[in-house]
């Protein structure tokens, strides 16, 4: 078999185990082709609801594509009917389970489930397709990625302290050696950042988590770094036993979307922005 076909497999064989109560969540699951394509959601309405199809979408393989960003992605379809005309499709009623109920009956099956040795799959949307008076359907995009283990980020450090709070999760990404490079462009929603580089600087980026135990723990964290992008002052970033960078300024702190409770502590998806100085 194929690798990509392997994975299909998989998915379809995990998604067919997902229930509502004690039910079957889906009386239908199965691979198909083409992903989004008009011919998928028109062969789904005609299976018996509720109905899933798994389709291979792509697979970013470019030598300059971003370790987080690699591993093939695939499309979830997830169809429902209501069994009486003045039913929701959405919520569903007696005789039918509703797409928000199926949502979650897929998500709790497939989100970090181990596809592979050392590989999961990884939840990246969930968005509405169409619907009609009777039913409804939506897709879920996943991708398959090396999992990461979730270990405190203690071993970074700038200026000699752990910016980002003893129990963040942090990794670091450090720029080429480029002089061409005119600026660092990052989009997050609608807002585009820039720095302007001058000759031989390179951007340094931590990209993870900044956690903390409670709420206003987490504001002093962040607190703490905008400080230092405050001061403007040059230090060294280390990586222990990886990386020593020397000349580094601390320029933005990103937020990524809200903040989150996750595993009984306060997190805030962010990215820390350096630029050093070669």
């Amino acid at each position: 078999m194929s690798r990509l076909g392997d994975f299909e497999n998989s998915i379809v064989e995990r998604l067919g185990t997902a229930q509502i109560g004690a039910t079957a969540a889906f009386r239908t699951v199965e691979g198909a082709s083409g992903g989004r394509r008009p011919w998928n959601r028109e062969a789904l309405a005609r299976e018996r609801m509720p109905a899933a199809y798994v389709a291979f979408l792509e697979e970013p393989t470019a030598p300059e594509t971003r370790a987080i960003l690699r591993g093939p992605r695939f499309a979830v379809l997830i169809g429902s009917r209501s069994s009486r005309l003045v039913s929701d499709p959405r919520h569903g009623d007696s005789g039918s389970a509703g797409a928000f109920a199926l949502i979650d009956a897929a998500r709790g099956v497939l989100d970090g489930f181990e596809i592979d040795g050392g590989l999961e799959l990884v939840c990246l949307q969930v968005r509405f397709v169409e619907a009609d008076e009777r039913s409804v359907v939506y897709e879920l995009v996943y991708r398959i990625g090396a999992i990461v283990e979730d270990v405190p980020s203690a071993g970074l450090t700038f200026d000699g302290s752990a910016i980002q709070g003893a129990l963040s999760r942090m990794s670091m990404e450090v720029g080429p050696q480029n002089a061409e490079v005119l600026e660092y462009v990052h989009h997050e929603g609608r807002a585009v950042y820039r720095i302007s580089l001058e000759s031989g600087s390179r951007i340094v980026r931590w990209m993870g988590e900044l956690r903390a135990e409670s709420q206003s723990g987490l504001s002093a964290v962040e607190e703490g770094i905008e400080s230092a992008i405050g001061s403007l002052a040059s230090a060294t970033i280390e990586e222990a036993g990886v990386h020593t960078l020397t000349g580094c300024t601390i320029t933005w702190l990103v937020r990524k979307g809200p903040r989150l409770v996750r595993g009984g502590l306060v997190a805030q998806p962010a990215e820390i922005v350096f630029v050093q100085k070669l």
